[in-house]
């Protein structure tokens, strides 16, 4: 019982972080529709409206990816509660392992939230500058 646990656990902690993947090639889909629509879009919308527009839904990415990064951990504490039951005498890790496995749970998230800001910002920068120019 407990590995079929083990697996589910597993299958939906690799959901999580392919949605998060997946929130970023939706991100760079719209950050291309905005850098080839920009003039059209400033002669559509206000300036104000695109800008507060691409900052929410920058902000709701970023939520989306930490909500994510969120049933990730609540899945890997479970994956590592039902490892521990089957196996508690193989499960023993050290300070070094311990760091690196904090480096590998963060670093995506971290990753995807800087390129997130970084498209978002990016998106605000040309609408601006379409207007200028």
């Amino acid at each position: 019982m407990s590995l079929d646990l083990i697996s589910v656990f597993q299958s939906r902690m690799d959901r999580a972080g392919a949605e998060q993947i997946w929130s970023l090639a939706i991100l760079g889909s719209f950050t291309l529709f905005v850098f080839k629509s920009r003039k059209t879009l400033r002669q559509l919308y206000p300036e104000r409206t695109l800008v507060r527009g691409i900052r929410l839904f920058t902000l709701l990415l970023c939520l989306f990816i930490w909500s994510r990064q969120g049933i990730y951990l609540f899945y890997s504490h479970l994956h590592d509660i039902q490892i521990q039951e089957a196996s508690a005498h193989l499960v023993h890790l050290t300070w070094l392992e311990h760091l690196a496995r904090f480096c590998v749970t963060w670093s995506g998230v971290t990753l995807y939230t800087v390129l997130t800001l970084d498209l978002g910002w990016a998106c605000v920068r040309a609408i601006r500058k379409s207007g200028t120019s």
